[in-house]
């Protein structure tokens, strides 16, 4: 049977220091920088939104469906002071979010 590595939370300082290639004082700063450099490339970048992409994810929410209907419902029952008041949450939160 063999035996499963150890997380690094599982492992002691000293031998998780020494693979890490690291001191007790930590990195120096050039070490820092090279590492950051030579890792950042397999980082994954935060894909471009279009305004309108943003705005519509806003809508899909189940609680802003939940106010459309609650408005809907308002103009139907000739209520339309809370009508107008929900349809104006639902109007400032698009333009917030």
């Amino acid at each position: 049977m063999t035996q499963q590595p150890l997380s690094f939370w599982g492992m002691a300082v000293d031998p998780l220091r020494e693979q890490l290639e690291s001191s007790p004082r930590g990195l120096l700063s050039d070490e820092a920088q090279k590492r950051l450099t030579l890792l950042a490339a397999g980082r994954l970048k935060p894909r471009r939104r279009s305004r309108l992409s943003i705005l519509w994810a806003q809508f899909i929410v189940p609680i802003i469906w939940l106010l459309f209907c609650s408005a809907g419902l308002s103009v139907l029952l000739e209520d339309r002071t809370n009508a107008v008041i929900i349809l104006a949450i639902l109007v400032a939160s698009s333009l917030l979010g």
